[in-house]
């Protein structure tokens, strides 16, 4: 992402600036090589993370304002705390973690009572454990499609789980940076990423989900949703490849499980993608040839109903 020379830029910069100064200003010579001593991370480094700290906090927030007044906080914790930084992962790792709690810190101090979200994540997944939960896929793909439809989903999200799909999905991190730009264990990474996208695919379904019998699938339902996340990062093993996207091939309606990169291509429909070795299955997880979503709208009968 490029980010354009504007306002917003100017504003972050100038935040930089005015508390670099204040800083450099408090070491013992107020010079500039003693302040770059007692930085642990320098305003270069920050700015250079600015445009990725803005593309986290616009997807997370969904407010261009509120991002930048996010961001523009985490550069000045970020160099008020500078010199706590060690070294020990990336210096844009560093920011995303100060962001994230940032941002789970004001997700909570709006809401002083918590309430359950309709659709938590322990509800999705008991929801997707069982066999009968189907969603249409066809409103799941053609919803996907459109980017305000997408972001209003991930709007939607618990924070933690939020943030989890949104830095690997969209900004293209690491299960292993997530984990440590959260402060929580791989397993629970993954995790937070898995049913996020869960919990996508049931937010864009919403009114239109459907529960119907799938007997006779070779591979259970739950036990193919559960492995799609490590089938999108390339993490299984041959056989178990085979065995999901045969699931995948033949089950009457699958939902599709995706990753959320297309939040920020819109014109891009997010799928299961498999590698290039492989087949690719059909993202209606029914057995039919991929058709666009155009000539899928057109071959209907106006007012007859989706099967």
């Amino acid at each position: 992402m490029k980010l354009n020379v504007g306002t917003t830029d100017r504003k972050i910069r100038i935040a930089i600036a005015i508390v670099a100064a204040i800083l450099a200003s408090r070491s013992p010579r107020g010079d500039r090589t003693a302040y770059r001593c007692r930085m642990g991370i320098t305003h270069e480094e920050i700015t250079a993370a600015v445009p990725g700290l803005l593309r986290y906090a616009r997807v997370l927030t969904r407010d261009a304002a509120t991002a930048e007044d996010l961001v523009q906080d985490t550069v000045v914790r970020a160099l008020e705390r500078a010199a706590d930084f060690r070294g020990d992962s990336s210096a844009a790792t560093w920011l995303h973690r100060i962001l994230h709690h940032r941002f789970v810190d004001v997700v909570r101090a709006s809401r002083p009572t918590p309430s359950m979200p309709k659709n938590s994540a322990e509800r999705v997944e008991a929801d997707w454990r069982d066999d009968s939960y189907t969603v249409d896929a066809e409103t799941v793909l053609l919803r996907a499609e459109t980017a305000e439809e997408l972001r209003d989903a991930i709007i939607h999200l618990p924070a933690a789980y939020r943030s989890a799909v949104v830095l690997h999905d969209v900004q293209g991190l690491t299960s292993a940076a997530v984990a440590d730009i959260q402060d929580v264990s791989l397993a629970a990474a993954k995790q937070r990423i898995s049913r996020a996208r869960a919990m996508l695919v049931t937010h864009l379904a919403r009114g239109t989900e459907r529960r119907a019998a799938l007997g006779g699938i070779p591979l259970r339902c739950w036990d193919a949703r559960s492995r799609v996340s490590d089938y999108l990062d390339g993490d299984l093993d041959s056989a178990t490849r085979v065995a999901l996207e045969t699931h995948l091939g033949s089950a009457p309606r699958a939902p599709p499980c995706m990753p959320v990169s297309s939040a920020c291509a819109p014109h891009s429909v997010p799928c299961a993608t498999p590698t290039r070795s492989s087949p690719r299955p059909s993202p209606h997880g029914c057995g039919r040839p991929n058709r666009p979503a155009s000539q899928r709208m057109s071959q209907r009968i106006p007012g007859q109903a989706r099967r």
